[in-house]
């Protein structure tokens, strides 16, 4: 079976993230990223069986990561960019020792750093979760393309953080299955939390998961996932084959338990407030 080789480094991601002060993780929820805070899913199970297509949109990764789905649209590139950002963009290349990619390095240096100033803080911390958790690349280091996100780092809680996650998923997606036609039929998929917990929450499995708690990252953890995955297993260690059904809507029951309960009954959410 063809493995992709995905830089989603969850082990990375955790340890920095445990390691921070009080005063950093409130700077993280001024954010509005309090939700990555608490992400307790220690490694992401890599192999996707590719025959099977799963329908994303962006609310859904709203529900699933707790980021904003409304609000300013984030910068894609640079044409996106004043003259400020364009400078700034220059200025982070300088500073974080840039060659055709950013080292992971410099940008752990930055956030671990006692005295970072909290506007430094915040752009290292923006550059770091978008290339070890929410925007998956097969790059070792922090691709270019993050650079003009990060620009915006100082209001980042007043941008739309969904859709642009949603897009970076969609381009990625079909460029894999563009190179993998090239070597063997698809067989797997980029992974990361968003697109895992999607697929697992799909799947009616027999795992004591709250299905009525959100953001939905917050709901999975390393027990869950394991057992999600071994239950959903078909043949050859793979999961994936059995498809998942049709589409889930936040905020209702699960469709593999019908909709004879009140709707919204259980409800337990504290992440984005509506399912249009």
């Amino acid at each position: 079976m063809f493995q992709t080789n995905v830089a989603c480094r969850v082990e990375q991601y955790l340890a920095i993230v445990r390691s921070f002060s009080a005063k950093k993780k409130s700077i993280v929820r001024r954010m509005g990223f309090e939700a990555l805070l608490d992400f307790d899913v220690n490694k992401l199970n890599r192999r996707f069986y590719g025959a099977q297509t799963v329908i994303v949109k962006p609310n859904q990764v709203s529900w699933v990561l707790g980021v904003p789905m409304d609000g300013r649209v984030v910068p894609k590139d640079s044409k996106q960019l004043n003259d400020a950002g364009k400078a700034l963009v220059e200025r982070m290349k300088e500073k974080f020792s840039f060659n055709k990619e950013i080292p992971n390095q410099p940008v752990v240096d930055e956030l671990l750093r006692d005295d970072v100033s909290e506007e430094d803080f915040k752009r290292a911390f923006l550059l770091f979760i978008l290339s070890n958790l929410l925007c998956p690349t097969q790059s070792t280091g922090i691709s270019p393309d993050l650079l003009p996100p990060a620009t915006v780092a100082l209001a980042c809680a007043h941008y739309a953080w969904a859709p642009f996650i949603y897009d970076w998923l969609c381009k990625c997606g079909r460029r894999f299955h563009k190179d993998m036609e090239k070597v063997a039929p698809p067989r797997c998929w980029r992974v990361c939390p968003c697109l895992m917990i999607l697929y697992l929450d799909r799947k009616p499995l027999p795992v004591s998961v709250n299905f009525y708690r959100a953001p939905r990252i917050l709901a999975w953890c390393d027990n869950a996932v394991e057992a999600a995955i071994e239950a959903d297993t078909v043949e050859w260690d793979t999961y994936g084959k059995a498809l998942p059904v049709e589409g889930v809507f936040y905020g209702h029951p699960h469709p593999s338990e019908g909709f004879d309960m009140p709707w919204g009954s259980q409800l337990e959410f504290s992440g984005p407030p509506s399912v249009p």
